[in-house]
């Protein structure tokens, strides 16, 4: 209609004029940063354009300047506060996610920084409501920026990021410690939650938007190797149960009631998503699941604690090989 068609040529208008304002004032060292973040970020309905992307991610590369680097971060987190349409805030997004995922360790450190000061996302209330589509966009958004808030805070907190552990092989938390189960596997279950929540609601805007589609591909591609960590925990956990104290137990407990709820969201998620354009093509695992037999087992040991019995000897059978 015609209020579409005035509302592209103005941010048409105010994209150029943005790029221009970039090229005219940019410092002559970032210059080149200034236009791709711009570029890349721009109110074109697509996806960011690979050749931006590329000198974004030339630009924040380990072998670059730490200031390089805090600075091109900082230009695509300051442009999408400042946006108030949903596609250049959503371009941001699947921008800094490209950065978690291919940036190298000097900028995953940055993100990491910016997120313990408090700015990073911060798009609890970021709404367009330019109209009811874009208001719904907009719920999906913030459910996607939250994912991402919990990723950076994930990797923080365990110092490793899942995604980036060998395909083949068991993952580093079939090697925790107790305190270290007890402290980082809930962590992961928190992120966890965060890509379920990343399902779009049956009939919304988000099932269909290709934009959103890019986002939600790397969130459901992800969630396979965190789900192989959250399962090699609980492996874990398993092994270590019955020697537990009384405080692990009770804790290991839930994580493993948790593990086993979550894993039922996650395959009805990837039945809802796989019908999805956006999904088609992925490859889907087939989820091992956490023996529900031993839930039992679990619970007669913790109740035993509770009353002073010193606990009991789990059956061989719920010993995990």
């Amino acid at each position: 209609d015609i209020s579409a068609r005035v509302r592209r040529l103005s941010t048409k208008m105010v994209d150029g004029a943005q790029v221009a304002m970039a090229t005219a004032v940019s410092k002559t060292e970032f210059k080149d940063i200034d236009i791709a973040v711009v570029k890349a970020t721009n109110h074109d309905h697509c996806t960011p354009k690979e050749k931006h992307v590329r000198t974004i991610m030339a630009t924040i590369q380990p072998n670059r300047p730490r200031s390089e680097v805090s600075y091109c971060i900082g230009q695509i987190i300051q442009r999408m506060r400042k946006a108030t349409d949903w596609l250049v805030v959503m371009k941001c997004l699947i921008t800094l996610h490209r950065i978690l995922r291919e940036g190298g360790n000097l900028a995953v450190d940055e993100l990491v920084l910016l997120r313990v000061q408090g700015n990073f996302l911060n798009l609890h209330n970021f709404k367009d409501e330019t109209d009811r589509q874009t208001l719904d966009l907009s719920t999906w958004l913030r459910t996607y920026a939250s994912f991402l808030d919990e990723k950076v805070a994930v990797i923080g907190a365990i110092e490793i990021d899942v995604e980036l552990e060998s395909s083949g092989g068991h993952s580093h938390t079939r090697n925790w410690n107790v305190e270290e189960l007890m402290d980082r596997l809930p962590k992961l279950q928190m992120l966890m939650r965060r890509v379920i929540g990343c399902c779009p609601a049956e009939k919304s805007a988000a099932e269909t938007e290709r934009v959103v589609g890019v986002a939600l591909n790397m969130v459901i591609k992800e969630s396979f190797k965190l789900y192989r960590a959250i399962y090699d925990g609980i492996i874990n956990l398993l092994d270590r149960f019955f020697d537990m104290n009384k405080t692990s137990a009770v804790k290991g407990l839930e994580m493993y009631k948790t593990s086993a709820k979550q894993a039922q969201e996650l395959m009805d998620s990837y039945h809802r998503v796989r019908t999805l354009e956006a999904c088609m093509m992925v490859q889907f695992p087939d989820l091992e699941l956490p023996d529900p037999s031993l839930l039992s087992n679990m619970e007669e040991y913790v109740k035993n604690l509770s009353t002073g019995g010193g606990g009991s000897i789990a059956p061989a059978s719920t010993r995990s090989s």
